[in-house]
C-alpha cells in the first residue's frame, strides 16, 4: 500500500528531492522534459532573433550619389513577412547646385546570415529629383523623374538598432536623354517597433 500524505505537509512534485517542496505546474513539468529545440518552438523566437524582428524603422545614411556627397533619411514599414515599403528624403548638396529627391521603394529581404545576423535585400523604386542653382540668382529649380534599383544589407546590432549599407543606380529622365548615377551609402535604422 502506498503511504498516506497527511493534510498539513506541503505536496512534492513527482520526482523532486525531499528537499524541494514547492508544487511544478504540469505545463513546468511538460518544458522541463522536452528537448531544447522543441522548447525553443513551443515558446518562440529566441532573444536575438526576435530583436532583429523590423516592422517599422527610421534610417539615416551618409554617402554619394555621383561625385557628390549625400544625406538621407527613410522610413521602413513591412507590409507582407519579406516585403517592405521605403520612402526616402535626400538632399546632395553641391558647389553649383543642389538636388532634393523624394522617392519610394519596394524591398525585398531575405537571409544572409542568420547566425551573424546579417539580411539582405533587392530595391526598386521611383521618384522625382528637384535641381536648384546655389549661386545663380532668379533661377529656377528643375524637377525631373528618376528611377532607381539596387540591393543593400542590413545587421542587427542592438537595442532595436541595425546597420545598413545601400549599393543603387539612379537614372534621371531628362528631356532627351537618360542621366545615371551611382549611389554608395551607408547609416543606422532605428527599429520603432
Amino acid at each position: 500500500a502506498l503511504p498516506m500524505q497527511r493534510e498539513d505537509e506541503p505536496a512534492q512534485a513527482t520526482g523532486a528531492s525531499p528537499e524541494i517542496t514547492e508544487a511544478v505546474t504540469p505545463v513546468e513539468q511538460s518544458l522541463r522534459r522536452m528537448p531544447a529545440a522543441e522548447t525553443q518552438m513551443q515558446t518562440g523566437l529566441n532573444a536575438s532573433e526576435s530583436n532583429a524582428e523590423l516592422n517599422l524603422g527610421i534610417s539615416f545614411t551618409l554617402g554619394a550619389l555621383g561625385e557628390n556627397f549625400a544625406y538621407s533619411g527613410r522610413f521602413l514599414y513591412r507590409s507582407l513577412p519579406s516585403l517592405y515599403i521605403e520612402g526616402a528624403f535626400q538632399h546632395v548638396p553641391g558647389d553649383v547646385a543642389a538636388s532634393l529627391l523624394l522617392h519610394s521603394n519596394v524591398l525585398y529581404s531575405f537571409s544572409l546570415s542568420r547566425e551573424a545576423g546579417w539580411e539582405g535585400w533587392i530595391t526598386g523604386g521611383v521618384g522625382v529629383i528637384s535641381t536648384s542653382p546655389t549661386k545663380t540668382v532668379g533661377a529656377k529649380s528643375v524637377s525631373n523623374m528618376e528611377i532607381n534599383y539596387g540591393i543593400g544589407a542590413r545587421r542587427y546590432l542592438k537595442h532595436r538598432t541595425y546597420l545598413r549599407a545601400d549599393l543603387r543606380q539612379f537614372s534621371v529622365l531628362l528631356d532627351n536623354a537618360t542621366k545615371n548615377y551611382v549611389e554608395f551609402a551607408v547609416g543606422i535604422i532605428i527599429g520603432v517597433r
